[in-house]
């Protein structure tokens, strides 16, 4: 149908093709009972304007190693496609409009998936298998590579894989050393993502993961051009040891500053320009019992 509600469509129910294709593998169970698919696999690369559109603006696509100002700032704002319901995209998807609740100009991709696995054949997992948000040398788009692990984790993406691997020693690869080996010595971030939110979204990105009774981790993501201070408010008092971790377009992963907090609040002064950035404290004792919210 073309991206609109037309005869297909019409034809299967008034479904959107994958909740139709969900309601079909739940329907029809292998002998014992037994699914033919294990994960709903979906590809998602940010789109673009119309060329045509006069707010194309003077930059470039997305998935590309253009670094002019506009494309930077759609590459980071598109982020929210994956899983903002509010969001309108800024590309060619908001030409489409609004018209009927299965057609939609704020894609919500993430969370619309997991609704349509609930609803249609739960229990399937969500594999995002192409995605990719800039070419390997744009830090714009390795900072935004680093905000989508986060993204992935927070909304319950159970595999995901990113077209193509980054190169060795490149920009992209430093958003996955962040994840992997952020001291350099193999420490990950592993543990539950837990709940963390920011009040100037697309300025600064919050993450939060627990290793529980190990650490604390929290990414922080600078989307703007400019070094920005962040203040972090805790829900509840801490005491510990911490480490920032992080990297920019000028400087690989390496360990920032570090310190100690006493209470709920922490300062950082000066996160860089276009980074990314890993806070890492000790859960000394386990007090986080019903989460955890900090709000840069």
């Amino acid at each position: 149908d073309n991206c609109v509600l037309g005869s297909d469509r019409t034809a299967h129910g008034g479904l959107p093709f994958v909740a139709w294709y969900l309601q079909q593998v739940c329907a029809n169970p292998m002998t014992g009972g037994k699914h033919l698919v294990d994960y709903l696999d979906l590809h998602y690369y940010p789109g673009d304007p119309n060329v045509t559109d006069p707010n194309y603006g003077t930059g470039g696509k997305i998935y590309s190693n253009n670094e002019a100002a506009d494309t930077v700032s759609r590459r980071m704002k598109s982020l929210r496609e994956l899983w903002d319901s509010t969001w309108v995209s800024e590309s060619w998807i908001q030409d489409l409009g609004d018209s009927d609740s299965n057609h939609y100009d704020k894609p919500n991709l993430i969370p619309r998936a997991r609704a349509w696995i609930n609803q249609y054949c739960p229990g399937t997992k969500l594999a995002i298998t192409e995605y990719n948000w800039g070419f390997d040398d744009t830090i714009s788009g390795a900072v935004a590579q680093a905000e989508l692990l986060a993204i992935f984790a927070r909304e319950g993406v159970n595999l995901a894989t990113r077209w193509v691997a980054p190169a060795a020693n490149s920009l992209a690869e430093r958003s996955f050393l962040i994840f992997l080996n952020y001291d350099g010595a193999g420490a990950k971030v592993q543990g539950d993502s837990v709940s963390a939110t920011s009040a100037a979204i697309d300025q600064i990105g919050a993450y939060a993961f627990r290793q529980y009774g190990q650490r604390i981790m929290v990414l922080l993501t600078n989307k703007s051009t400019g070094s920005q201070g962040v203040t972090l408010a805790f829900n509840a008092p801490q005491s510990a040891a911490w480490t920032l971790y992080g990297f920019d377009g000028t400087h690989a992963l390496h360990p920032i500053t570090n310190g100690n907090i006493s209470g709920t609040a922490l300062t950082l002064s000066s996160l860089p320009a276009m980074s990314a950035n890993l806070l890492v404290l000790a859960d000394n004792d386990g007090i986080f019992k019903d989460g955890f919210e900090p709000r840069p």
